[in-house]
This record gives C-alpha cells, sequence and structure tokens, in this order.
C-alpha cells in the first residue's frame, strides 16, 4: 500500500510538472525554472588533445569549484538547462610548460544540445586524467581557463 501511494504521488507530481512546464533533470529528480538543483556526479567525459589549440564555441556555464581526488579531476559546474543532456569535454594543447612542477593548461568545454530551459543545473564532473600525466612522477599544475586556482594533480 505504501508503495502504491508513493507511486501516485510520485505520478501526479510529475503530470503537475509537465503542465507548468517544469525541466526533468533525471529519472529522480525534478526542478522547476530558475530553482537550483544539485545533480550527480557524472563520469566519464572526454579529454581531447588538440595540438593546434582550436576549441569550438561552448554554451555559457560557471566552474564553482575544483578539485582533484586520485586521478580524478572533480569540477562543479553551473549552467541553465534541464530538458536536454549536457556534455562536457575537457580540451588541452598537449603543451606542457616548463616549469618545476610542469603545468598544463585545461579548458571545459560545454555542449548544451540546444536546451532552452531555464533552470539553475548544479552538477560535478569527475574527469580521469592520468592520461595527461607528465613522467612517472607528479606532481603535474593544472590550469583551467577562467578558473583563477591552480590544481595540482599529485600521483
Amino acid at each position: 500500500m505504501k508503495n502504491y501511494l508513493i507511486f501516485l504521488t510520485i505520478t501526479a507530481f510529475l503530470f503537475a510538472c509537465k503542465a507548468k512546464k517544469e525541466s526533468i533533470v533525471s529519472t529522480e529528480q525534478t526542478t522547476t525554472e530558475m530553482e537550483s538543483t544539485q545533480g550527480e556526479t557524472t563520469f566519464n567525459p572526454e579529454i581531447v588533445i588538440n595540438t593546434d589549440g582550436t576549441i569550438p564555441d561552448s554554451a555559457p556555464f560557471s566552474l564553482l569549484k575544483a578539485g582533484m581526488k586520485g586521478d580524478l579531476l572533480q569540477l562543479t559546474v553551473q549552467y541553465s538547462g534541464g530538458c536536454e543532456p549536457h556534455m562536457f569535454t575537457l580540451y588541452t594543447n598537449g603543451m606542457y610548460m616548463k616549469s618545476l612542477p610542469a603545468q598544463l593548461s585545461m579548458q571545459l568545454h560545454h555542449e548544451s544540445n540546444g536546451d532552452n530551459c531555464r533552470a539553475m543545473i548544479t552538477e560535478t564532473i569527475a574527469i580521469n586524467i592520468s592520461s595527461v600525466r607528465y613522467g612517472d612522477k607528479g606532481p603535474l599544475i593544472l590550469r583551467l581557463k577562467d578558473f583563477k586556482e591552480s590544481i595540482t594533480y599529485a600521483y
């Protein structure tokens, strides 16, 4: 009986959301326009090493927080959307700066897939960056475009 009531409540909520043009963020979360939502961690965004330095135009987003956990670069981003899947790609030109420790510039790219919804989505992205290690021993300093602090990748 309890499961039946939960099912009815969720069903009623989803139909109410559709009538008010609310955005579905995931199968477990919904959000109204202009409300903030804390999404789950997304894994396996792609790292692209583009030696000519060109990066496609990115949809707007804010990089709120960045840090390392083992080989995972964890980035907390915020963007407007909620109706279409959003993808993030990390770009680098693969050119390590001659310094001790070595440094690498990177830029996060956001693909919104034409999402015109206006829910404010906050999401943490975890990217395995072991493929950009410089030598056998770290650290490597990561410099993300439009993020004031550098990130130390110790390995």
